[in-house]
């Protein structure tokens, strides 16, 4: 089953010697052919083939328990597969791990070890080895161009004024902020994250969101954040019955696919389904829990996009700021934008929602 993105990458010698050549919108990246993966006991997918280049952002949708953390674990070499190659640049993951950004949906992390949060972002240069050579490159000073590295993960996540902070010190959003600054520091080439917006406050989601518009690689991430999804996904790929596949509508239309599947009248009195008859039956209703929960969905997604607006409306009325120069008010400004419009669209779907919970709850 074929999701086709981008033309093959070439598997020549010249590629073998410059794994990482440079990254232009539309390079490809990664190729993936007949990848079946799973856990001892279950597979997940089966036969999935696609192409990834340069400026794809991919935004994995579908059920929980579906296998979309499988497939990113696959992809970042966590897990082996059961059958099918993985390539990025041409080369098995393992052989480029450098140029691969992973952030895990749960990281087990003691964050009462005493260590800065820059020391944090610095261990993202470090490759995972073993004996004297792995002391040995711990240790060592980094170069210039990782130190400028560190700055720049910093200052793009906007967590450069916690650098010498200890992590422990920070929010639960801040941390993850962290992190992610760590799997940036080493300017992958393909960023894999999975749930990147787990405990995130509003100001770490405007950090992340920005971070991805303006990342130049390739990136798959799995979310069920809509406002993250809307605002840098360029794609959407269902994840369903072992199956990967290109889903060409939007968010809404996959919901109301779900909904669409509930049937739980059925299950409930026990009776066995009226046989089959020459007229065309009536569509099964969403049920009225499954609208309610919806309606509440939009309606937090819509209280923490008003809050973020608060929060935009209130750096912007700050006579300070134009003392700064004067891309940072821009900056802000173009921020604004991208929540008045997100705002729009999830106010739109929250009525929306409730329309249908009301009909659906007048009909019961």
């Amino acid at each position: 089953m074929a999701v086709h993105e981008a033309a093959s990458p070439q598997h020549d010698a010249q590629h073998e010697r410059h794994p990482a050549p440079t990254l232009r919108a539309g390079t490809p990246i990664l190729q993936v052919r007949g990848l079946s993966a799973g856990y001892p006991g279950t597979v997940a997918f089966r036969d999935v083939s696609f192409d990834l280049a340069a400026g794809n952002l991919v935004a994995l949708i579908g059920p929980n328990g579906s296998g979309k953390s499988t497939l990113i674990k696959a992809l970042v070499g966590l897990i082996d597969p059961i059958d099918g190659q993985i390539d990025v640049w041409g080369r098995p993951p393992a052989a480029v791990r450098e140029r691969i950004g992973y952030m895990p949906q749960v990281e087990a992390v003691d964050w009462r070890f005493p260590i800065t949060v820059r020391q944090v972002v610095e261990l993202g240069h470090y490759r995972p080895r073993w004996g004297l050579d792995r002391l040995r490159r711990m240790f060592r000073p980094l170069t210039r161009d990782q130190d400028d590295a560190v700055r720049a993960a910093l200052e793009r996540l906007d967590i450069a004024h916690l650098a010498n902070k200890q992590v422990g010190e920070l929010s639960g959003g801040q941390q993850r902020r962290v992190l992610l600054a760590r799997t940036l520091v080493k300017d992958p080439d393909l960023l894999l994250l999975d749930e990147p917006t787990n405990h995130l406050d509003i100001e770490s989601r405007e950090a992340l969101v920005e971070a991805l518009t303006a990342y130049e690689g390739a990136v798959i991430l799995v979310s069920h954040d809509p406002y993250l999804i809307d605002l840098v996904a360029d794609r959407l790929w269902l994840v369903k019955d072992g199956t990967v596949r290109r889903w060409d509508d939007d968010l809404a239309a996959y919901r109301r696919l779900l909904l669409s599947a509930d049937k739980p009248a059925e299950k409930a009195n026990g009776r066995k389904p009226a046989a089959a008859q020459p007229a065309a039956k009536p569509k099964a209703r969403p049920s009225v829990s499954g609208l309610r929960a919806e309606a509440e969905k939009y309606e937090g997604l819509v209280a923490k996009l008003e809050e973020m607006r608060a929060t935009i409306d209130a750096r912007l009325a700050d006579p300070a700021l134009y003392d700064k120069p004067a891309a940072e008010a821009e900056k802000l400004q173009r921020k604004r934008a991208e929540v008045e419009e997100g705002l729009d669209r999830a106010e739109a779907l929250w009525m929306a929602a409730l329309e249908q919970l009301e009909a659906a709850e007048a009909s019961a």
